[in-house]
């Protein structure tokens, strides 16, 4: 009980340090956004892992990292992709796991859970944007596809 305790104050300072970014309103709305970095509607074990990695205060001594993919297979089972619902019962095995209840995990997802698109962003390439620098077919607007 004492570990369950000290679990639970460590959530609500976090809770409450979390005035950073726009907190999402449910659980459905943090599914959606996880999602929409990768242009999905539904939830996949990589969103599942960056959602985990990412939502401060979720990965701790009693929710680690190799336990995600863990918790992941017991939940979603066979299927390559989840919906909303699927993604509320692998919260549910956190909070068992983490050994808080459910409400105070879904408050500390809902006050941290920020979805970041970190992908590479596109430089000047002088050999792609100099036109006068292609070569062959390419000068003369692509291959001639026989098509009229």
């Amino acid at each position: 009980k004492a570990k369950r305790k000290e679990e639970t104050e460590r959530i609500r300072r976090l809770q409450r340090a979390s005035a950073r970014h726009a907190h999402a309103e449910d659980l459905d709305e943090v599914f959606a956004r996880f999602c929409d970095v990768y242009r999905s509607a539904e939830m996949t074990n990589t969103i599942w892992a960056k959602f985990c990695r990412e939502t401060a205060g979720l990965l701790d001594d009693h929710f680690s990292k190799g336990q995600v993919d863990m918790v992941w297979t017991r939940g979603a089972g066979a299927q390559k992709k989840i919906s909303a619902s699927v993604f509320r019962q692998l919260l549910r095995q956190v909070a068992r796991l983490k050994g808080v209840d459910f409400e105070s995990l879904e408050r500390l997802v809902l006050l941290n859970a920020v979805a970041q698109s970190t992908g590479t962003k596109g430089e000047a390439n002088r050999f792609y944007d100099d036109k006068t620098t292609w070569t062959g077919a390419a000068t003369k607007g692509g291959p001639d596809r026989g098509v009229d």
